[in-house]
This record gives C-alpha cells, structure tokens and sequence, in this order.
C-alpha cells in the first residue's frame, strides 16, 4: 500500500542539475499527499528538519514515507511556500504496522 504513496514521489532538480527537493506528480484530491497538504508540482524542500538537497536526503524522505514516518515539513509549488503534516493517523489509513 505504501508504494501508492510513494509512486506519486520524485527527486526534483535545479537548473545546474542538483536535487532541491522532492516533486508532487500527480495525485487524486483524497489521496494522503493531498491530506497532508501537498499539490501536484509541489516540491517538499525539508522534511524533519532535514533539507533535502543531495539524493541521499531524498531516497531517506522516500524511504521513510515508504516506512510509514510521521513527518512535517515544507513545500514550495506554485501557491507559494507551506507547511506539510504527514501524522500517524494519516498513516493509518495506508494500514502502516504501528
């Protein structure tokens, strides 16, 4: 169930070719991305804390969403910067081990 989540998820990159983040491909409006506050073409910049600026930090954010991590973080996308919440009770709706 998770690979749903995660499927929607890819390392962004900017002009000089450097990861700056994580893209928001397309999802549906009821979908847990969509819960926790992220749009299509949004890029989740951080996520606990951490910057997501190499392929490491972005493999971890798609690791841990595949884990099923509570997480906060931020985005930017074409309404501007935001903050995101992936909680354990989203979560539970993936039937994500506790």
């Amino acid at each position: 169930m998770t690979q749903d989540l995660i499927r929607d998820l890819e390392p962004s990159f900017d002009e000089q070719g450097e990861i700056n983040g994580v893209l928001v491909g397309n999802i549906a409006n009821d979908a847990l991305l969509a819960q926790a506050g992220l749009e299509a073409s949004d890029i989740i910049v951080s996520l606990n804390g951490t910057k997501i600026d190499s392929a490491g930090a972005a493999a971890r954010v798609l690791r841990d969403l595949a884990r099923c991590q509570p997480m906060t973080g931020v985005a930017i996308g074409p309404s501007g910067e935001k903050e995101i919440n992936v909680t354990h009770a989203m979560l539970a709706q993936l039937d994500c081990p506790n």
